[in-house]
Formats: C-alpha cells, structure tokens, sequence
C-alpha cells in the first residue's frame, strides 16, 4: 500500500495560517507540518503542534524571508539582509564562501534551536521555497542533521514533468513550470535553461536519498492531485500544501477531495 505524508508548510509565519493549519490537523486532513522560527505566530505554533503527538513537526528552515534569528554581519555584506529581513531569492545568487557557508549554518542551527527549546521533537528538515536543496546548502543541512540526530530531510521537487497550476475562469490550467508563461513556444535558450534546472534537481535527490531518510517522492498536493497515475511506482510520497495563504485557496480546497482510496495517511514519525 502507498504511503502519504501530508506536510502544511509555513506553521507560524502569522494567525491566518495557524488557523488553517490547526484546522486540517483536526480533521485528519494533514499529517505533518513544519514551523517557521522567526514567524511572527511561532509561539502559537508551539501550542499547536503539543496538542497532536502522533503528528510530525519538523523545521521549515529560512534564509530568504523573514528576520534572521541570528546577529551577523555577514548576511548584510552578500546581500542576504536588507533592512533587517531576508531578501526572497537572494540565496540563489550566491557564491561558496566559507565565510557564508558558516553564517547560514549559525543561522540554521539557532532556529533549529530555538524549536527544540521550545519543547517541540523536530521530526524533520525542509526550507522555505526548497532552499536547503540550493547549490552548497545541502551540506549544510548534512552538518545539521548530524549534530541534531534528525536524519529526515524533504527532498527537492523533481518530476519528469513538472507542472504547476493557475485559476482561470474557475478551472485548472496545467502549465510546464519550467517555461515562461506566454503564449509563444520555448525559445531554445528556455528549453536548454529548463533541462539544467531539472538535471540539478536530480543530482540533489540522489545526494538527499544518500545523505538522509527521505520519501521515495515529493511534490505539491495540486500535483499530485491532478497526475496521481504519475506518482504510483513510488511506495512513500510527500505531499506539500499552504493552508492559510491567500494565493493558495484552490489548492487548500483540494485537500477536501484528495484521493487517498487504498493509501495509507502517515506522517514523518513512521518513516
């Protein structure tokens, strides 16, 4: 019997998501869910996940919103931090420094810290927009994993089509993810930029399903949802999903229809 994971990703980023979240989890909807350190609703976090002992609550580790846990200069001068915040994507611009290397592992420690203080099993590794999946991080996350004894890490999304969705008229359009969303083909340079990502997201997983204690799969519940005679082959699949957020309202709504006849529901505890 297949085995599913569903994980609601950003548990603390503020009280709408919490919400949801403590929603889903009380309806059985989702097994897992993976808590922000510095979001603004992390002490309601905690209040959540110590009320659901057979759920697995992991790190939802950050280096590209939100404020850093962590005092360093460092994040400033590579232009990680602006103005006291992270900057969002700044992370894939950067260049393998020592220096750099150590400050994101500073950074990640403390708020892999600071949920443990606050009375929480970390069950877990995963990141805000898969960054612990980018360029050198993922030796990073091995450090981690090692001197926190978590051994389970999400892995990168990868598929051999990988598609996304968008709301039009009240349907669901299917998209390659990879391309730029207009109406002419893929220029060559497209194509080309869209097999490098995707042979990097292949490296990563065989590096991650090495390293840790992984699923056989991950990708979004919408996915998963609308290609599950893709994700058969595979016997443990994570399921990603954003309860709360107001740009995921469809993919929120799925997770009252989510076909799970013949599967089994766990969470990362069982792995």
């Amino acid at each position: 019997m297949q085995r599913i994971i569903i994980n609601a990703d950003d548990l603390g980023l503020n009280n709408q998501v919490n919400e949801a979240i403590l929603h889903y989890l009380e309806t059985g909807k989702i097994t897992s869910s993976t808590i922000m350190a510095s979001g603004e609703a992390f002490c309601d976090a905690v209040k959540i996940a110590k009320q659901f002992p057979s759920c697995s609550f992991g790190v939802h580790l950050t280096i590209d919103e939100l404020t850093p846990v962590t005092d360093s200069t460092v994040f400033e001068q590579c232009g990680l931090v602006k103005d006291g915040m992270f900057v969002k994507n700044a992370y894939k611009t950067l260049r393998y420094k020592p220096e750099i290397e150590e400050a994101i592992y500073s950074e990640w420690k403390a708020q892999i810290a600071k949920i443990l203080d606050s009375g929480i099993n970390v069950s877990h590794i995963d990141s805000h927009h898969h960054c612990h999946t980018y360029s050198f991080l993922p030796q990073i996350v091995n450090r981690l994993s090692k001197e926190f004894g978590i051994n389970r890490v999400r892995l990168n999304l990868y598929s051999p089509l990988l598609f996304k969705f968008r709301q039009k008229d009240d349907s669901l359009m299917l998209e390659h993810s990879d391309m730029p969303q207009t109406s002419k083909s893929p220029s060559g340079s497209g194509i080309a930029d869209a097999l490098k990502r995707h042979i990097g997201r292949k490296r990563t997983n065989i590096y991650l399903k090495h390293h840790f204690t992984t699923t056989d799969y991950f990708c979004s519940l919408r996915y998963f949802f609308a290609n599950e005679s893709l994700t058969v082959r595979f016997g443990t699949i994570e399921l990603m999903c954003h309860p709360g957020h107001p740009s995921y309202v469809m993919e929120t709504q799925l997770l009252n229809n989510i076909p799970l006849k013949g599967k089994d529901l766990i969470s990362y505890l069982n792995l």
